[in-house]
């Protein structure tokens, strides 16, 4: 058996059935074990970048390890920024790259290049295989590595000369022969003194607020959480990585907290006397830049990796565990909160809410065409026909929309592009969901900015046809940096409108997907209608005022509370 048999064997044991790629010349010989193997399915792609974030999309949806493999030099470098957002965003993600025989190592060969030096940074582990008798154990391991708490990418080299050599001994070492499918390391339990504590920080709050993170966003967690959100009357934030975790018809949820968060959770996180915090890392763009999260409250953080607690907060009480093993303890615990002890919170938080989306009832709609929140209560109409829906976002305005009128009823609704904010990632993100989830329709909710990063894939969508769908809101340029610069500099636009339109109908079109375009509001409804009863993939164009803005809005440096709901109007001013 060659060393890259092997090393497809140890994928295909740990339970790998789906890849995504590009061949190459340091990586023929696996592609042809990829081909003898025929137990893993590969997806050629039409750019290294898209298949990293094919693969992240695939992990985000099905949780389970998502898997690239590609050539050394460009073919390597060009997966470098989907590592880089599976690590801050935690994706399990495996890139398997070739490499140059050994003994050419240095010698600055044809498409040499020092992959794991470059990604060192951006990965949990990453290893060159040194044998073909090693290669199975080494990319079992990497496996392991990819799914073990914290989840997060591993790169692995496999050069030539391991991949046509002959393994020598057994194909399946006898320490991994147990559990290699598992999804990680056992969940890990809370110190029972600091569990003790945080019943009484609960116990003695008034106006407690459970903000819930991308580290708390699992199925099993969510139906948790409502159950304990509903006994404890607990008002219930998140963040964008969170955003799913509680069920957004809950009248427990106040959606998501942070920049261009719901007024009503930044207000509410600003007055609450104890946030709960759960899988959160408390990014600039969730709370601020601050040393605390507000006057007077006491916080509690959740989190798996010990580097997070305290990080970039000042925390009264830093909790080591897993947040679903943590509620089940606080459920077990029966109820913790006496009513008589309790002010009106939820009364007030729901008042915060019905107050906000008042404004919107009287200003939500657009003098300028189609509104971005009119886009999304369609989307909205079509989650309540008990549709299950899966939006998986750019980054930048669309994807700020998106988080803001995009209801998301659970965990597996809503994926996006969190630490890294990587325009590009949506696209060939959804399709990845949709290969991993045929069951739900998936939407990637585009700008026509981000949707050129990697408007390539469309070949990928149609070769296959994977029936993804498509609404690109096209605003003629990059709406966010448009934004700001609107309102940070004296309105000084530059670079950030294309001077001519992209007929991206046509380009469609061109790749075989069905395509079109609407622009008057009254054909909206129909029109999306249309899009999801194609059976294959389809794109919807929807042309969008360049004026429009992503609004709620805190501006930097600004106190949460601050929230603006227009350029001249906080929302304090309209409560």
């Amino acid at each position: 058996m060659r060393g890259a048999d092997a090393a497809i064997r140890a994928l295909a044991d740990f339970g790998v059935r789906v890849a995504f790629g590009i061949p190459g010349g340091t990586v023929l010989s696996l592609f042809d074990a990829l081909l003898s193997h025929g137990g893993i399915r590969l997806y050629l792609c039409a750019h290294e970048q898209g298949a990293g974030h094919m693969a992240e999309g695939y992990a985000r949806a099905s949780g389970r390890l998502g898997v690239v493999l590609v050539t050394s030099g460009p073919g390597a470098s060009n997966t470098v920024t989907p590592l880089a957002n599976a690590c801050l965003d935690s994706t399990p993600l495996l890139v398997l790259s070739g490499g140059v025989s050994q003994h050419l190592v240095g010698r600055d060969v044809f498409q040499e290049l020092d992959f794991l030096g470059m990604t060192f940074q951006i990965t949990k582990a990453g290893f060159s295989v040194r044998s073909p008798s090693a290669a199975y154990a080494e990319i079992s391991r990497a496996c392991r590595l990819a799914v073990s708490h914290r989840r997060g990418p591993v790169a692995v080299v496999l050069p030539v000369d391991v991949q046509r050599g002959e393994a020598q001994g057994p194909s399946r070492p006898l320490d991994l022969l147990e559990d290699e499918g598992s999804a990680g390391t056992p969940a890990a339990r809370v110190d029972p003194d600091s569990f003790r504590s945080l019943v009484e920080f609960l116990r003695a709050a008034r106006r407690p607020l459970l903000l819930v993170g991308g580290g708390a966003k699992d199925a099993g967690t969510s139906r948790s959480l409502v159950e304990f959100a509903r006994r404890e009357r607990l008002p219930v934030a998140t963040t964008l990585m969170g955003k799913g975790a509680f069920p957004e018809d809950e009248d427990l949820s106040l959606g998501m907290v942070g920049m261009h968060g719901r007024a009503c959770a930044n207000v509410a996180l600003s007055r609450a006397d104890l946030v709960l915090a759960l899988g959160v890392r408390f990014s600039d763009r969730s709370v601020g830049v601050r040393k605390r999260l507000s006057s007077g409250a006491k916080l509690v953080q959740v989190d798996l990796d010990p580097v997070e607690l305290g990080k970039n907060l000042e925390v009264d009480l830093p909790v080591l565990g897993d947040a679903s093993s943590l509620i089940s303890a606080l459920l077990e615990e029966g109820p913790i909160r006496r009513a008589e002890d309790e002010v009106d919170w939820v009364g007030e938080v729901r008042s915060l809410k019905e107050r906000e989306e008042s404004f919107w009832s009287s200003h939500g709609a657009s003098d300028k065409g189609i509104s971005p929140r009119a886009v999304f209560e369609e989307l909205n109409a079509l989650r309540a026909r008990g549709i299950p829906t899966t939006v998986v976002t750019e980054v930048g305005q669309c994807q700020m929309w998106a988080a803001y009128h995009y209801r998301a009823l659970g965990p597996d609704d809503f994926i996006t592009s969190g630490g890294l904010g990587t325009m590009g990632f949506g696209f060939p993100a959804s399709i990845g969901a949709k290969i991993a989830r045929p069951d739900r329709e998936v939407v990637c909710v585009a700008g026509d900015g981000s949707f050129l990063m990697n408007l390539q894939e469309l070949s990928t969508v149609s070769r296959y046809g994977v029936p993804v769908k498509v609404l690109l809101l096209n605003n003629r340029g990059l709406g966010m940096v448009r934004q700001h610069q609107r309102l940070f500099a004296n309105g000084r636009t530059f670079a950030s409108t294309y001077e001519k339109d992209h007929d991206f109908v046509a380009v469609a079109a061109a790749f075989g997907v069905k395509a079109k375009r609407v622009a008057a509001p009254f054909e909206l409804r129909s029109s999306v209608e249309e899009l999801f009863s194609e059976e294959g993939p389809a794109l919807l164009e929807v042309t969008i005022s360049d004026e429009e803005m992503a609004f709620p809005m805190v501006y930097p440096g600004d106190d949460l509370s601050a929230v603006r709901m227009s350029p001249d109007a906080t929302f304090e001013e309209i409560l």
